[in-house]
């Protein structure tokens, strides 16, 4: 399938973090198998292109062992949270892709309201989220007749141009990583999730499969990808 950009093309995910945030790995529903995921990847060659004309950078732009073509790179995926819903995460020097992901996303993530009683034919619909200052995606979205809703969310920043302050914890807490399978680091783990999203579905089990399965498949995915095509 094309991704409607020259030296682009659209793959399928193979894997996501939340195939494997249950206590048995599976897709929910809304991800249909993997197929709810759309993958954007450039050639190397088109990639050092852009990186001429003052495009992609780093890893992106970077030439193959054999100093022609090389790996692909993925630039931008396009994938669900929820039924409806489209999440478009692209670099930032492959915002051209967008027009083509979005319509990717309402071929194949639009689903029906569920907060709203549905009439018989009413139509699907999708949801794409937009920062209030992405002038060019709200464009993109007013040009192809999206409307704005009531809801939102708000994120913060930290810019990185100053160190963070040492934190003092409280007598008796101490901050370090989740040790994969533990299983009272993953009981604790869960349990922060539950009071923390106002929950009661995540158990350490699920911890425990996403802790230990999750990360060693990443690393697979991660050396596969490394090698030249």
């Amino acid at each position: 399938m094309g991704a409607g950009a020259a030296g682009a093309r659209l793959g399928r995910a193979a894997l996501d973090g939340s195939y494997f945030h249950n206590v048995k790995p599976g897709w929910g529903e809304h991800w249909r198998g993997g197929e709810a995921v759309g993958l954007w990847e450039v050639e190397d060659t088109a990639a050092r292109g852009a990186a001429a004309d003052g495009g992609l950078q780093g890893e992106a732009a970077a030439a193959g062992p054999d100093g022609g073509a090389a790996q692909r790179r993925l630039v931008a995926v396009a994938h669900p949270e929820g039924a409806g819903e489209a999440w478009l995460e692209v670099h930032p020097d492959c915002r051209q892709l967008e027009d083509a992901m979005l319509e990717w996303a309402e071929a194949n993530l639009a689903a029906p309201d569920r907060r709203k009683p549905q009439e018989p034919g009413a139509r699907a619909g999708i949801v794409v989220y937009c920062g209030e200052r992405d002038a060019p995606r709200e464009e993109l979205l007013r040009r192809r007749g999206y409307a704005k809703t009531n809801g939102g969310e708000v994120l913060r920043r930290w810019s990185g141009e100053t160190p963070p302050e040492p934190v003092r914890l409280p007598a008796g807490y101490e901050l370090r990583t989740v040790r994969p399978g533990h299983p009272g680091d993953c009981e604790r783990y869960a349990a922060l999730l539950n009071a923390a999203f106002r929950r009661t579905i995540h158990s350490a089990q699920e911890v425990a499969t996403f802790t230990t399965l999750s990360r060693h498949t990443t690393r697979s995915l991660s050396s596969s990808r490394s090698r030249p095509t």
